[in-house]
Order: C-alpha cells, then sequence, then structure tokens
C-alpha cells in the first residue's frame, strides 16, 4: 500500500527568459520522515517546494496530495492538509503575534469564523512549542527576522496540517533556535506528520533528516539517506568545494566541513 502523502512524480518546470529548466525530479513525502532538499544556489530547491504546495503548476509531470491531483484541489482542501512557509513571509498590516498564529485556524473555521476552546487550546501549544508565548502581544514590526520566522511557522502548524512544508525555515535563527527549530520537527514527524525542508545548511539536514535529495541545475543527483548523499566526491562535484567528511562523535551521522585551500607561499623569488 502506498503509504506516501504527497508524490511529486517527473516534475518539469521551465523559467523561459533565463533558459533555466526544473527537470524530472522525483520525490515522495511520507509520514514519520523529514525529507531534506539540499543543493546549491540555483539548485531549484524552491521552485521544487512551490511546485509541492501548489503554488506553481508544473510543466510536466503530476504532483498527487493523498493520491489526489494537487491542481484539481480547491486551495481551502489543500490548506487543511498541507502547511507551506516559504522563505519570506510578509504581512501588510502589523498583527500581534497571537493574531497572527490564530490566522493559521482559518481553512477550518465555519460559519461566523470564532475561534472555539478547542482553537485556543491549539494555539496555546503552537505558541509553546515555538518558543513563541513570550512574545505573544507584540506586534510583528517589533520581531526580529528569525522571531518571525518562528511566529509564522506557529501559525502554519496550526492549520494541523498532515504535511509540512518549510523553504529555508531558519535563516536568521541563531544556534540555538536552529537546533530548537529542527528538534520541534523531530518531534513533529516523531508523532506522525510528513516534512520536506529546504535548507542550505548540510549538517543539520544531515543530523535531523531521515532522507535527502540533493539538486544541481534543476536535476536530481542522488537522493536517499544522509549516509550516501553527505559523500565526499559527491558534494565536492556538486558544490565546485573540496569537503571533508567527519562523524559526528555523538550521533555517528556524517558532517560535511568544507576544506580552505592552502595557503599561499609568502617567499618570492630574489
Amino acid at each position: 500500500m502506498n503509504n506516501n502523502l504527497l508524490c511529486l512524480e517527473n516534475i518539469g518546470y521551465d523559467y523561459p527568459q533565463t533558459r533555466w529548466r526544473l527537470q524530472n525530479v522525483s520525490l515522495n513525502i511520507s509520514p514519520r520522515c523529514i525529507v531534506g532538499i539540499i543543493g546549491p544556489n540555483g539548485a531549484g530547491k524552491s521552485t521544487l517546494l512551490k511546485i509541492a504546495a501548489g503554488i506553481l503548476q508544473p510543466h510536466a509531470g503530476s504532483v498527487e496530495l493523498m493520491q489526489k491531483n494537487l491542481a484539481r484541489l480547491p486551495r481551502r482542501h489543500i490548506a487543511q492538509s498541507l502547511g507551506y512557509l516559504p522563505q519570506n513571509v510578509t504581512s501588510t498590516f502589523d498583527y500581534r503575534v497571537e493574531e497572527i498564529v490564530a490566522m493559521g485556524r482559518f481553512p477550518h473555521q465555519t460559519g461566523m469564523g470564532f475561534l472555539r476552546p478547542s482553537d485556543l487550546q491549539l494555539i496555546e501549544k503552537c505558541l509553546a512549542q515555538t518558543e513563541t508565548a513570550p512574545l505573544r502581544h507584540r506586534p510583528l514590526s517589533q520581531l526580529s527576522g528569525g522571531e518571525r520566522q518562528r511566529v509564522f511557522l506557529a501559525s502554519v502548524l496550526t492549520q494541523q496540517p498532515r504535511i509540512l512544508l518549510l523553504d529555508e525555515p531558519t535563516t536568521g535563527l541563531d544556534l540555538h533556535h536552529q537546533v530548537t527549530f529542527f528538534s520541534a520537527l523531530d518531534r513533529l514527524a516523531h508523532d506522525g506528520l510528513a516534512v520536506a525542508v529546504v535548507t542550505h545548511d548540510l549538517n543539520l539536514a544531515s543530523q535531523f533528516c531521515h532522507h535527502l535529495l540533493l539538486l544541481r541545475d534543476g536535476q536530481s543527483v542522488i537522493e536517499g539517506p544522509p549516509a550516501a548523499v553527505i559523500n565526499q566526491k559527491i558534494l565536492s562535484d556538486v558544490y565546485r568545494q573540496s569537503v571533508h567528511i567527519s562523524v559526528h562523535p555523538v550521533t555517528g551521522k556524517p558532517i560535511a566541513l568544507p576544506l580552505a585551500p592552502p595557503p599561499q607561499s609568502k617567499d618570492r623569488p630574489a
């Protein structure tokens, strides 16, 4: 039986003005799994995630959400099952944090749209999960970039999605909040959520993701567990940068370390 909640098959997408294209990329996202989408700038990571979220329509291939064609589903129905957090979220109005988080309940509201006691309990839970409860009365304009990202994550979580799609969610976060964020994703996946996350941090991907997809120039290079993808030869070739692979002393998972070029000799010929 197919256990995948979101299936992308042979996806193609063209940007004619730049002659860049995403070509024949496939990806399956299943419950209790964090899929990391990695690759250098311009590899197609964000484009693939937007297609998975239904923001962009593929020019080739298909996207199925729980075995139904994503393109034929109403946006409200999609929002009840799929949560998407883009790289840069903006708001026209300077809402308070708890108001922004409460907006995540919109796809599930009926009638006059009043929040029920169960909605309020869920909002409190999501504020706690993202460590944003102390910020609840502050307007968006008074938050740092990292704080805003955590607030918008809390809003997405209040949708109670079965699938969570995140595009560079830890940009602007310090080390503590990066680890806290991915640890929260780990707990959510353990509870049954399906997660796909775009990240430039190979080591966060290696330590927290169960499966990785490596893209370059709009094409899939390799996918599999971190032990197979975080490979010295593969990464050095894809990133055009010498890489050393070490092993985390606690988790035993691979760590990618860029190698600086040897210093040039200061000796000059006489």
